[in-house]
């Protein structure tokens, strides 16, 4: 069975694209889009729509599932969003003016210029919908200045809706320019574009993790840093080992190894040859369990504090678990 659910994010996701789920960093699939909260708006901004497979839940709650897959089908703009979220009458029309470019320039000053020379966590929750309204919609915006480092928290919205901003001087301080630089990778429309780099620069490169999790990198590029790292023996971070599973990267028969045991996420039954009696059982036996799959005669009372859930998820959706011996 198909289920639609909502992702709330604070990054773009590719349309279109398979991203995944690992028993430690769950996505929150939300059933209603009403569920989106007024305090999301800046910072958790960007919306899909998503299709999931009953076979691949974990965890069930009234209001969200997890999922071991999940499949990003479109991108929910703000005026939908606000339509659907409990909001007064009058805000209700101030935002549908906003979205029908039916406000004067004094409007656009006070709702969205004076506004935006604060920081996100200094506005209102009416303040921040405004903000996002104005962005969303076809308008001819001012230059955003960008004098603190807490505004810096707008670059992701001002990428993805192509909108002009200047940083001042405190933005060349390494922190606060690394900083911008994540933003500006949560905020992008463009995917898989890193195609020509260097696997032995790529590996070390500080940026890696936000790449990948950013799905920058093309398939082809992906392997051959998996190839540079197989062949080298480079270690890989946690970070990266889980992000590039989370982020639906192919992983290719050769390189399974390097991904064990999060690679079971992806293909439970393609990748049981990689489990042995002692390497990693414990976290294969994890991995499994979330998938739907046990091990015969393994001890399960020491799972985490998860074990339930899942159990309950996998009986409400009649999906028994699988064996293996």
């Amino acid at each position: 069975m198909l289920i639609t659910c909502y992702v709330f994010s604070d990054r773009t996701l590719q349309v279109g694209h398979t991203y995944y789920s690992v028993h430690f960093s769950t996505t929150p699939l939300h059933l209603n889009l009403e569920d989106y909260k007024n305090s999301h708006c800046l910072y958790i901004p960007f919306v899909y729509e998503v299709e999931v497979n009953s076979d691949d839940v974990f965890g069930l709650t009234r209001t969200f599932i997890a999922s071991r897959a999940y499949k990003i089908k479109r991108k929910i703009e703000p005026r939908k969003i606000f339509k659907n979220i409990n909001l007064s009458e009058i805000e209700k029309k101030e935002l549908e003016a906003i979205f029908k470019g039916d406000v004067t320039d004094d409007d656009m000053y006070k709702d969205y210029c004076l506004p935006m020379k604060k920081a996100p966590y200094e506005l209102s929750e009416s303040e921040a919908r405004k903000i996002l309204a104005y962005l969303s919609y076809k308008y001819d915006l001012s230059i955003v200045e960008l004098k603190d480092e807490d505004q810096l928290e707008y670059i992701k919205l001002l990428e993805y809706y192509k909108r002009q901003y200047s940083i001042s001087e405190f933005s060349t301080f390494e922190k606060t320019s690394s900083k911008c630089e994540q933003q500006k990778l949560k905020g992008t429309r463009k995917f898989e574009i890193i195609f020509n780099r260097d696997p032995s620069e790529l590996v070390y490169n500080v940026w890696l993790n936000d790449y990948i999790m950013s799905r920058q990198l093309t398939q082809s590029q992906f392997n051959q840093l998996c190839n540079y790292i197989k062949t080298e023996e480079v270690s890989m971070l946690l970070g990266v080992i889980s992000n590039s599973i989370k982020a639906g990267y192919e992983i290719l028969p050769e390189y399974r190894e390097l991904f064990y045991p999060y690679i079971l996420y992806h293909a439970p039954t393609k990748n049981l040859d990689l489990i042995t009696n002692d390497y990693k059982r414990d976290e294969a036996a994890t991995a499994l369990f979330y998938c739907g799959y046990k091990f015969k005669n393994y001890d399960y009372n020491n799972m985490d504090n998860y074990y339930k859930a899942v159990v309950e998820a996998k009986t409400i959706f009649s999906n028994e678990f699988k064996y293996i011996e």
